[in-house]
């Protein structure tokens, strides 16, 4: 049922996410972003097919091997919520886990703002007519705020809420896709036009390489890598709820790399099939051509575009919460605190400490104590260490006394040292658990809304 997105009800009356609901469609979404629709083939026609081609598996390439780390750690563990920030603080200390997950927090977040800007621009560009400039009217910043506002309102209500929308949104995203590759292949046997003619067919006119100046900057190979790279960087938004998913461990590393796959087999298509078949100056001045050729209308992909920005946008809102709820719950960095979670959250009773020789079996890997649970079989383990002469040898002294269970805080063990699996997997439930299953609160909500709103005022995607 896992594997179909079914959702489990443990024993707390909680909905589970499997990992079709819980990790692939959120990193599907989140990876199918504004880059696909309105700069992948402008990066074409400059770097030609070929060098598109590499961009994208340089960058699927290293998203593909954090994934890799990312699972190792997911299979061998329990992942709380907060996910890489849980992995981080839990293997190097809450320390670094804290610095490494403000930035992560940060990245989320500031990428929600880049998705609202792109569905600004797929709007005006597409629907009213807008030509494309470096300015930013104040009617795009207005309409970026309240997409902003509806989008946090949306993840303020429940994470049912975001799965029931971010289903709606993802629908028209892949119908919109498919328009784009059947009114391409129909364009390339001249059954289809679209919105472009005959003289925007070129074969083979964009294979290598054609760096040209557009809006004033030189771009290159190294230029053009960093404008494509934040669209493979949706791996993590499966990995943030990983305190709603029923079993982290097996879903994390299926649904990210699935989800890895699927979307860099479709950006590799999509390079080829438009290198091929638009001519150069097409693709380096019409941003919007994959909507001019799709089939059977351009209103399906032009309405795709925004609802992938959207949906992408509302993955990103989702997780940068929960994100900074599990740095705040931690208390590593104590002006965080008004972020954690709710009190009146259900929280989870710290692990009890194994008992000593399993601790020392534990933490050496050796058992270095057998493990007596009764007086007779004591007694039959003495009776095998006699002398030579029958004579029994003599009774060793009582074992001391347990240790009493040792309590520490997240604060008090440095990143230099990290803590066994087992132990810190067990401190892991205490201090993360309040963020592990329940929404993260409105305080960390409004905070992310208002960093995300900021980069609305600063101007347009470029």
């Amino acid at each position: 049922a896992d594997d179909k997105g079914a959702e489990a009800a443990p024993a707390g009356g909680e909905e589970k996410l499997g990992t079709f609901k819980g990790v692939f469609l959120p990193c599907l979404q989140n990876i199918l972003g504004v880059i696909l629709f309105l700069r992948l083939c402008w990066i074409t026609g400059q770097a030609g097919a070929l060098g598109a081609t590499g961009i994208v598996l340089i960058c699927a390439t290293s998203t593909f091997l954090t994934a890799l780390s990312l699972s190792a750690v997911a299979t061998n563990g329990k992942v709380e919520a907060g996910g890489p920030y849980f992995v981080i603080s839990r293997n190097l200390g809450p320390e670094v886990g804290t610095a490494v997950g403000l930035l992560f927090y940060l990245g989320t977040t500031i990428a929600a703002s880049m998705y609202v800007l792109g569905a600004v621009e797929a709007l005006y560009d597409g629907f009213a007519g807008a030509t494309r400039s470096a300015d930013f009217p104040l009617r795009s910043v207005l309409t970026a705020l309240a997409m902003m506002a509806l989008l946090a309102a949306i993840v303020h209500v429940g994470v049912k809420q975001v799965n029931a929308a971010a289903s709606v949104f993802l629908s028209i995203v892949l119908l919109s896709v498919f328009c784009l590759i059947m009114g391409i292949l129909l364009f390339a046997g001249d059954a289809y036009s679209g919105e472009l003619g005959g003289a925007d067919r070129d074969f083979f006119d964009n294979v290598k390489p054609n760096f040209e100046e557009d809006d004033g900057v030189q771009w290159d190979f190294r230029s053009l890598l960093a404008i494509f790279y934040p669209s493979v960087t949706g791996i993590m938004a499966g990995s943030n709820r990983s305190g709603v998913l029923a079993t982290p461990s097996k879903s994390i590393p299926l649904g990210t790399l699935a989800a890895i796959a699927l979307t860099t087999f479709l950006y590799v298509v999509v390079v080829w099939l438009y290198g091929l078949v638009v001519a150069h100056d097409v693709l380096i001045e019409e941003k919007l051509v994959v909507a001019l050729v799709a089939w059977p209308s351009p209103i399906i992909v032009k309405l795709g575009i925004i609802m992938s920005c959207v949906g992408a946008a509302l993955q990103s809102l989702t997780g940068a919460p929960r994100l900074l709820a599990a740095i705040a719950s931690d208390g590593a960095l104590p002006v965080l605190s008004a972020f954690a979670p709710p009190s009146d959250a259900p929280k989870q009773k710290p692990a009890a400490p194994p008992p000593a020789e399993e601790r020392l079996e534990g933490e050496s890997g050796v058992q270095l104590l057998p493990k007596v649970s009764s007086g007779s079989r004591l007694s039959s383990l003495l009776t095998q260490f006699q002398k030579p002469d029958g004579a029994d040898v003599e009774a060793p002294p009582p074992p001391p006394p347990p240790e009493p269970p040792r309590t520490a805080s997240p604060r008090s063990r440095g990143g230099s040292h990290p803590a066994s699996p087992r132990f810190s997997t067990a401190l892991g439930r205490s201090s993360a658990a309040s963020a592990s299953s329940v929404d993260a609160g409105w305080p960390a909500l409004a905070l992310t809304w208002f960093v995300a709103s900021i980069p609305c005022l600063a101007g347009a995607l470029n």
